[in-house]
């Protein structure tokens, strides 16, 4: 069974994401300590909120997330994935820095962008995923650093967004 850790830095969805892995059959363990990051099989940076309070409850773990990015598989959820890039408009603070770009505030006459939309996934795409319908509920969006890890794109806006909140 795949031991995932689940980074506990004080904002987001944390039981949400723990109850899913534990349906999923997966061994879930919180991470609170920077030395837990290298006792797990894989990673998950979890997220709900504002990017200057949680880059700011991160920044204590960064320095061991910087030494674990490449060797353990590391999932960003919704602003967990926004953490990684180098700064969002939504705030002041840098990010991670793991990717150059930064997170855009989406243009709209509709923003935040909410409701199940359908999802055809890039047929160059690396990662796991299947075609279906996902809920969104966001406001902002990232560039695409790999076309291999992007699962679709979203063309009204012209941003590439994995984003996502996944509810089936």
């Amino acid at each position: 069974m795949l031991r995932i850790g689940v980074i506990d830095y004080g904002v987001g969805n944390l039981g949400s994401v723990i109850n899913a892995l534990r349906r999923a059959g997966a061994d879930p363990v919180i991470i609170n300590n920077p030395p837990e990051l290298r006792t797990v099989d894989a990673l998950i940076l979890p997220g709900v909120g504002s990017f200057d309070p949680a880059m700011s409850m991160l920044k204590p773990m960064s320095n061991e997330l910087n030494s674990v990015r490449g060797v353990i598989p590391i999932l960003g959820i919704c602003l967990g994935l926004q953490l990684m890039f180098s700064g969002s408009d939504e705030g002041g603070l840098n990010g991670l820095s793991w990717y150059s770009d930064r997170v855009r505030r989406i243009e709209g006459p509709r923003i935040p962008h909410i409701g199940w939309d359908y999802v055809k996934v890039n047929n160059d795409c690396e990662l796991d995923a299947v075609d279906g319908y996902y809920y969104f509920m966001h406001s902002y969006a990232v560039t695409n650093p790999n076309p291999k890890q992007t699962l679709h794109r979203r063309n009204q806006v012209r941003k590439y967004d994995n984003t996502k909140h996944t509810m089936r």
